[in-house]
């Protein structure tokens, strides 16, 4: 925890950097208002040779107080500017910007023209795609998926059961992709859970460090506990292992537990809530009851 102390000369309180410390600032120390900056239109107090810290830091490194790394509409260099015709950035060595001393050099001495040779690669050829190409005319999701799979798959991300891609045994969209190394076709997950989980196995070779296992970045017992109830999982919901054993994801060893949205609510708020959510199975508990009451 932060210890506060009081200025010996103003009582405001502050935070010392040392044990010894005993003033806020210089002006108290020393009894006496910093005169402030000398460079025009900076109020900073000064720090050496009558800059300001962030002036003397620029006179440091550049040589120039007022040396910027890039100059802005809104605030023009007031410095040297860079020697190559054209070029508005400012002068940091042998009177050229550091784009062109670079270029000079790398050529033997010629700077170039003014501007980036930055070649823009234009847009990812993939219909629908507006993000940048970075290689072979594809974004950088487009070619990993290129690399990856051998194909570029739809324009967008791929979703939970909308990925564009069939499963390799029925006409259902796949939820998990073919990964390279593998040698498993794409798969729904009615497929998925049938020749993998089902069975104690698993397209995925690792764990995670808690013991779960992920298939292509999907939790795979939330993906089983999919498919056993029907319907996506809500946020309030979540797979418990009944055995313990984190990566058994069988069907049967895996069962629905709810986290109620907030703690300490009223008896009729926490009913309700219920009632909203899972109307079969208050239908279902009532007529067990009565059928209790009728025994």
């Amino acid at each position: 925890m932060a210890e506060y102390r009081n200025c010996a000369a103003c009582g405001e309180r502050f935070t010392p950097r040392n044990a010894n410390q005993r003033y806020c600032s210089t002006a108290c120390r020393t009894g006496r208002q910093p005169p402030e900056c000398s460079i025009d239109g900076c109020t900073k107090d000064a720090f050496c040779r009558g800059w300001c810290s962030a002036h003397y830091s620029a006179w440091q490194r550049y040589g120039d107080p007022l040396a910027r790394k890039r100059a802005t509409p809104a605030e023009p260099y007031k410095g040297k500017l860079c020697s190559v015709e054209g070029c508005m950035n400012p002068a940091l060595k042998l009177s050229m910007c550091l784009m062109h001393y670079h270029r000079a050099r790398a050529n033997g001495g010629d700077p170039g023209e003014a501007g980036s040779r930055r070649i823009p690669r234009g847009i990812c050829k993939v219909d629908g795609c507006q993000s940048p190409a970075v290689a072979k005319e594809l974004c950088g999701m487009h070619r990993f998926r290129q690399t990856v799979h051998g194909d570029v798959g739809p324009s967008g991300p791929y979703r939970s059961g909308i990925r564009g891609t069939l499963c390799g045994y029925c006409d259902k969209p796949a939820r998990v992709m073919p990964w390279k190394g593998r040698d498993h076709l794409a798969m729904c997950l009615d497929h998925y859970v049938e020749l993998y989980p089902s069975k104690g196995l698993s397209v995925s070779k690792g764990r995670q460090q808690h013991g779960y296992v992920r298939v292509q970045n999907e939790a795979e017992h939330r993906m089983v506990l999919e498919w056993k109830i029907g319907r996506p999982l809500e946020r309030h919901e979540s797979p418990h292992h009944k055995n313990g054993i984190r990566h058994d994801n069988r069907p049967e060893n895996l069962e629905l537990w709810v986290t109620p949205p907030r703690y300490g609510q009223r008896p009729e708020d926490l009913a309700e809530w219920v009632v909203q959510h899972y109307p079969e199975l208050v239908e279902r508990a009532q007529r067990e009851f009565q059928l209790k009451l009728a025994i």
